[in-house]
């Protein structure tokens, strides 16, 4: 109910009220943080199973009757930076609510849902930034945040049997959303988990058989995939594991081989062949790993084959990555089994 009462307010509280001579500014702050405050409470009780069909059964139901959903909704579509902590809080409870299964298409059937994951989940860095906007992104983490949930809104829709090829549809939508996603610099932590969170929500999609071929030949999806799945950024190793899973099931189809093994669009799949040669980042065993298989450079290409296989598929395709990931797993669990067998713990 505080929610509801329609203030204008800052973004940010400081903790320290006592700062704010003037009694109705204080008075002001005082209110936008109980705001902030039940949001992010409706929020976490949208995270509990039980209450998630009823709380969105609730803005079925009762339309336009302002109530838990219609204030997370109304939060989530607020693009005001003076409010964007509200608009993150928003974003997550509705994401909560679509992680029940029963509730994910007659959510993104609600076209403010899809505009307010959509719309978060395409925000990046660019020149026609005003000067508010710009500020926003170079002093503070919360656009990305933003956008983070975004993301993370459109990965849970993506794992319906039932949304995966309408978000592929949705062209301008989407996919133009996730493929934001998966093109992000990473910088920050927030941008660490987005750029997951769009990979994750691509491997979901790949995974429909009807869709293979279609997001093999989307170019500029291909190229994303690729560049994510090849990153020797430490930053980048969540993302490109989904990316690296949603190659795995675009060469499930049988259509796409071919062209995976070959390198199809040569221009766009040897743009990546620098960053297909540099040294992959060690993890915590990959040292030990590397050196118990005879201290092989990770990042050249074919590094980890056996002599037979190397050269077979052309450097700088989706199908020489496969191949050296496969690999180098290999090789991690026999360094794995070798340590058991010696009685260490990995």
């Amino acid at each position: 109910a505080t929610y509801r009462n329609s203030v204008n307010t800052v973004d940010l509280v400081p903790a320290n009220l006592r700062a704010f001579s003037d009694p109705a500014e204080r008075e002001r702050v005082m209110e936008a943080a109980g705001r902030l405050d039940a949001l992010n409470a409706l929020a976490n009780i949208a995270a509990v199973p039980v209450s998630q069909a009823t709380m969105w059964q609730d803005c079925v139901s009762n339309p336009g009757v302002p109530g838990a959903c219609q204030s997370l909704l109304k939060a989530a579509l607020n693009p005001n930076l003076k409010h964007i902590g509200f608009r993150f809080a928003g974003l997550n409870g509705i994401s909560n609510l679509a992680g029940l299964e029963q509730n994910k298409k007659v959510m993104w059937d609600d076209l403010d849902v899809q505009k307010a994951f959509t719309g978060a989940a395409r925000l990046r860095k660019g020149s026609r930034m005003g000067p508010a906007e710009r500020e926003a992104w170079q002093k503070g983490t919360m656009l990305r945040g933003i956008r983070e949930m975004g993301l993370k809104g459109l990965a849970t829709f993506a794992q319906s049997p039932q949304l995966k090829r309408a978000m592929w549809s949705d062209a301008d939508g989407a996919r133009a959303a996730l493929l934001n996603g998966a093109r992000i610099t990473v910088e920050v932590p927030e941008d660490n988990r987005a750029k997951e969170y769009a990979c994750q929500a691509l491997a979901s999609m790949a995974g429909e058989p009807s869709l293979q071929v279609p997001m093999w030949e989307d170019s500029a999806i291909r190229t994303a995939l690729i560049d994510a799945a090849s990153s020797t950024d430490m930053n980048d190793r969540e993302a490109r594991a989904m990316a690296v899973a949603a190659l795995q099931h675009l060469a499930m189809a049988s259509d796409n081989q071919e062209n995976m093994w070959k390198g199809q669009n040569k221009a766009a799949d040897l743009s990546t062949q620098a960053t297909l040669g540099a040294p992959i980042p060690t993890y915590p065993g990959m040292g030990a790993a590397s050196a118990w298989a005879g201290g092989r450079r990770l990042g050249s290409p074919h590094a980890f084959l056996p002599e037979r296989e190397r050269g077979a598929a052309v450097p700088g395709t989706a199908a020489d990555l496969l191949m050296r990931r496969e690999a180098m797993q290999r090789d991690i669990d026999e360094w794995i089994t070798a340590g058991a067998m010696l009685g260490v713990r990995s």
